[in-house]
């Protein structure tokens, strides 16, 4: 029996406490590139990955033999792991528990790369929380608000410019599959 696929996947994480350990230009683009070559190790395919001070986008592709959280974890884990190796520091570094993973339709692919490449402009006018639980919102995942707490921001009916309408259904974009919030799977 064989199987095919094209599964594209938007994953989403920040640093611990969305602390800003990525300002540094060069270091930032060091790990973005560490984490394509884990990518690579791991058998997936790293399309785009940039990110802002204190979070990360990627656009993968994942071979089918290996779950989404289990792979991000791995991702997540070595590369952490190397950044706390390779650099003489006496904080560590770390990655948040949880992560946003939303497919991504072949058609979406240069907009959602787009959207990565251009982080430090967006974020200019939107936080990574407001941007995370806008994704949520659009992409129509269901999360206990109780979980999307963004030290002291939460997520209310209208707050950062979502509005009722804008709960429809995702127009042909991205759909969400399995999303962390705090560490707890919503």
């Amino acid at each position: 029996m064989s199987a095919h696929q094209q599964l594209l996947y938007h994953i989403v994480f920040s640093t611990k406490e969305r602390r800003l350990l990525l300002q540094d230009d060069e270091f930032r683009e060091h790990v973005w590139s560490y984490m394509a070559g884990v990518t690579t190790n791991l058998g997936g395919h790293a399309l785009r990955i940039g990110g802002y001070f204190d979070h990360a986008h990627l656009l993968l592709r994942i071979p089918a033999k290996i779950a989404v959280s289990d792979f991000v974890g791995k991702v997540k884990a070595n590369t952490s792991k190397h950044i706390n190796e390779s650099r003489d520091t006496m904080k560590k570094f770390h990655w948040q528990d949880g992560y946003g993973a939303f497919t991504v339709s072949r058609s979406q692919v240069d907009a959602v790369t787009d959207y990565i490449d251009r982080q430090m402009e967006h974020h200019r006018k939107r936080s990574f929380q407001e941007e995370f639980l806008k994704m949520l919102v659009d992409h129509e995942v269901e999360y206990d608000p109780k979980y999307a707490d963004f030290g002291g921001l939460r997520h209310r009916q209208g707050c950062f410019g979502l509005r009722p309408e804008s709960l429809g259904r995702p127009k042909g974009r991205i759909n969400a599959i399995r999303v962390f919030v705090a560490g707890y799977e919503v």
